[in-house]
């Protein structure tokens, strides 16, 4: 059965509506239709049922942007590529018990519908994908309910970490105070051709401080024991900081401070 422009006037005068504008809802299910049609007159339309037909290609273009809810569950659909993607104001998207096949095409059409909090797919052939669940949760992050079921934070957290590895472990690195990215140390300079840097920084003329403050300390040789301890402290903060002198750094008494 085809609806046309007549059958969709006969249940709006039905329901006393005159102006299509309106329409702000407007049900076709179980009206035995095989393809979308034109809703192109109703700019006010909201929410659309076209569930239980007997739709297998689709094409949306004629229905307003600003549509929120669309249920096109229970028909035979096998793609929505190209007909879904201009409807960025979806919030509920219904597509369970049809025929899509290809999860990373399904999940494209949906990518710039940034208030969807709420889809359905299962009993589609792509649910088979053992990843589907996190798939979806992961590429359409604005998605609160999924197949009737809430998505829980640790299921985000488990998605992030299958399909988003290096950022994931940067994150841990960050949480944990480590670093992201290993050293290679064929290309670190020994901390120990560092130390003469480190002792003629500690000899050099102290930073300039405010007017009446005290004046640093400073020396011109330091002893073998001293540079044992510079090297140690140097070392510690290179490993510690992941940079050479990245912060103020203290002398071995307090008596000198720098900044690189």
């Amino acid at each position: 059965m085809e609806t046309d422009g007549k059958e969709i006037n006969d249940i709006l005068r039905r329901h006393g509506l005159k102006r299509n504008i309106d329409v702000i809802q407007l049900y076709l299910g179980k009206k035995g239709i095989v393809y979308v049609p034109d809703l192109s007159q109703f700019p006010m339309l909201r929410y659309l049922w076209l569930n239980d037909n007997k739709i297998k290609k689709i094409s949306c273009q004629t229905i307003n942007c600003c549509l929120t809810e669309l249920h096109l569950h229970n028909n035979e659909i096998t793609s929505i590529s190209g007909a879904l993607s201009h409807l960025t104001c979806l919030q509920v998207l219904l597509l369970h018990n049809n025929q899509l096949r290809r999860l990373d095409e399904s999940v494209t059409e949906l990518r710039r519908m940034q208030c969807l909090h709420t889809t359905s797919f299962f009993l589609n052939p792509l649910t088979h994908d053992p990843q589907y669940r996190p798939y979806i949760i992961h590429h359409l992050p604005s998605v609160q309910i999924l197949d009737r079921r809430e998505v829980k934070q640790k299921e985000r957290d488990t998605a992030f970490r299958l399909f988003n590895p290096e950022r994931h472990r940067v994150s841990q690195s960050l949480a944990f105070g480590r670093r992201a990215e290993p050293v290679n140390t064929q290309q670190e300079v020994s901390c120990d051709a560092l130390v003469p840097i480190f002792h003629q920084c500690y000899t050099t003329e102290p930073c300039s401080v405010p007017r009446g403050a005290e004046q640093p300390v400073t020396r011109d040789v330091l002893s073998q024991s001293e540079i044992q301890q510079t090297r140690e402290l140097f070392c510690a903060d290179h490993s510690s900081s992941g940079g050479l002198l990245s912060r103020w750094c203290v002398g071995i008494w307090g008596q000198h401070c720098f900044q690189t």
